[in-house]
C-alpha cells in the first residue's frame, strides 16, 4: 500500500504544476473575456443612453400637438354634451307638447285646404326679438 501511495505522491508532484498552470491559463482567457465584455457592455449602455436621449427629445417635440389633440377632444365632448343636451330637451317639449302641435299642424293643413288665401302668422304668437 505504500507503494501505491508513493507512486501517487511522484504522479501529484508532476501532475500538480501542470495542472496550476492550466488553471492560471483559464483563468487569464476568464479575465480577458470579462474585460472584453465589459467594453461591450459600456459600449451598447453608452448607444441605449442615446437613444433615449433621442428618445426624450421626441417626446418633448410631440408635447404641444398631444395637448392640442387633447383640448380638440374635450371640444368634441363638449359639443356631444350639448347635443345630446338639445336633442332630450326637444323631445321633452315635443311629448309635452304633442296634442298643442297635432292641433297646429292639423289646423295648418285644414286651413289650407279651406281657405288657400289665409297664412298663419307664427310672429303673433311670440315676443319680438
Amino acid at each position: 500500500m505504500d507503494a501505491f501511495f508513493e507512486s501517487l505522491r511522484e504522479i501529484s508532484v508532476i501532475l500538480l504544476p501542470i495542472l496550476g498552470a492550466a488553471v492560471l491559463i483559464f483563468l487569464m482567457f476568464l479575465l480577458k473575456y470579462l474585460i472584453d465584455l465589459t467594453k461591450k457592455l459600456t459600449a451598447t449602455v453608452d448607444r441605449v443612453q442615446t437613444t433615449i436621449d433621442i428618445v426624450d427629445n421626441t417626446l418633448s417635440e410631440l408635447k404641444a400637438p398631444v395637448q392640442t389633440l387633447g383640448n380638440i377632444a374635450r371640444g368634441i365632448d363638449t359639443v356631444q354634451s350639448v347635443t345630446t343636451h338639445s336633442a332630450l330637451t326637444i323631445s321633452k317639449f315635443v311629448m309635452d307638447n304633442i296634442d298643442t302641435i297635432k292641433d297646429w299642424i292639423l289646423g295648418f293643413f285644414k286651413g289650407k285646404e279651406t281657405a288657400p288665401e289665409e297664412t298663419v302668422d307664427l310672429m303673433d304668437e311670440q315676443d319680438p326679438i
